[in-house]
């Protein structure tokens, strides 16, 4: 084949495992990737010839084209501009074929420009700088390196969303779980009566956004003593933290289910051996 059509390729955010590709876009341009060369000449090099090693890696840009729409919710870039912190994003080539592939990789929104012309429509560009590369990944068929045990260990695997809490007068970074934080928040929405065993909702929200509330640097907002008062908050604000928290975390409905399912389980079996 000669060549492949690019038409139907997507870019979008990554935010707790669930990709949401931008709408309208036109053109996508990159990832462009360059990598600098250290000079290590000496006067034994070999042949006349200069030397080189490999140096620092420079992720390169990717460039958006879109037909701009302001009603559009995948047009509202602000929080990923504000954002710090480079952020997940896809790129998709040839969705939902056999051949699909993927490139993951974390970037820092440096431009955004809108264009509103008396003859033509609306348009936006955006251009991302790439931090890191995640990796690219075939549809059925992984192309990533094999991980080994010290590179998994020293991944800075966090995510970060800013939420805009307007009733608070300002904005809320929230970082994702880790395993050991899922653990206690599940552990802790069941409360241990004597031998039973009992569903504890209260001031679920809470908890979840005090664990996941943080600073510029990454360190907790509340503690655990403050779980109470920050559930007497307003709820709605409290309400889209909680959400997306839970997103960041990759908790769902299902799992609560399953969380509530293994929580009955249990109780019947002490039940039947009772």
């Amino acid at each position: 084949m000669a060549g492949v059509d690019a038409r139907g390729t997507q870019f979008g955010r990554v935010v707790g495992g669930t990709f949401t590709p931008i709408a309208n876009i036109t053109n996508i341009s990159g990832p462009s990737r360059s990598r600098e060369t250290i000079d290590v000449t000496t006067h034994d090099s070999p042949d006349g010839y200069m030397e080189f090693i490999g140096g620092l890696r420079d992720g390169g840009e990717v460039s958006l084209e879109l037909n701009y729409d302001p009603t559009e919710t995948t047009h509202d870039l602000d929080a990923d501009f504000e954002s710090d912190v480079p952020l997940d994003y896809r790129i998709v080539l040839l969705p939902g074929t056999p051949d699909e592939h993927t490139w993951d990789f974390k970037g820092i929104i440096t431009e955004i420009g809108d264009e509103f012309p008396y003859d033509d429509k609306m348009a936006r560009s955006i251009t991302y700088q790439g931090v890191r590369q995640a990796g690219t990944d075939r549809h059925r068929g992984c192309l990533m390196a094999l991980l080994s045990r010290d590179a998994i260990l020293a991944a800075d695997d966090h995510e970060y969303e800013v939420v805009p809490c307007p009733e608070w007068g300002g904005e809320v970074r929230l970082r994702s779980l880790t395993g050991a934080e899922r653990d206690a928040y599940e552990q802790s929405l069941i409360e241990t009566r004597g031998r039973s065993r009992e569903m504890n909702l209260r001031n679920a929200r809470a908890k979840l956004v005090a664990l996941c509330a943080v600073d510029e640097r990454g360190n907790r907002l509340f503690s655990d003593a403050d779980v109470a008062a920050l559930g007497r908050k307003n709820a709605k604000p409290l309400d889209r933290l909680f959400d997306a928290a839970r997103r960041l975390s990759g908790l769902s409905d299902d799992d609560v289910d399953r969380l509530t399912e293994d929580f009955d389980n249990a109780q019947s079996d002490a039940s039947t051996t009772d």
